[in-house]
């Protein structure tokens, strides 16, 4: 339903194909959230079994690096020869106003990044 909407309502073109699936776990995570109870968790004690270790922290690290030198080469293997300029272009650029906007506003709303 969601491509139905995407590409025949909208027109989107989506290269990678992966555009409708982030859309839908984007909608899905808003709508979840909505129904969760949010003063419920920011009164439960924060426990050490919650927090994350220093490998698995690195092993995130590691993993986001290689998507973001691989993922534009990804996104743009379908596209023809004179597209794929513009695929990795916007690519890059949707990751990296991804990062910046995540930053700003982890930076604003917690006051560290």
């Amino acid at each position: 339903m969601n491509e139905g909407i995407c590409s025949g309502l909208l027109q989107a073109v989506d290269m990678g194909g992966s555009m409708y699936v982030h859309t839908f776990g984007a909608y899905f995570g808003l709508a979840a959230s909505f129904f969760f109870k949010p003063k419920l968790a920011s009164v439960s004690p924060a426990s050490d079994e919650n927090a994350g270790g220093h490998l698995s922290q690195t092993i995130a690290m590691i993993g986001t690096l290689f998507l973001y030198m691989f993922w534009p080469s990804f996104n743009c293997a379908l596209a023809s020869e004179t597209q794929q300029q513009r695929v990795i272009i916007s690519t890059i650029l949707s990751i990296s106003a991804s990062c910046l906007a995540s930053a700003a506003i982890c930076r604003i709303k917690f006051g560290k990044l």
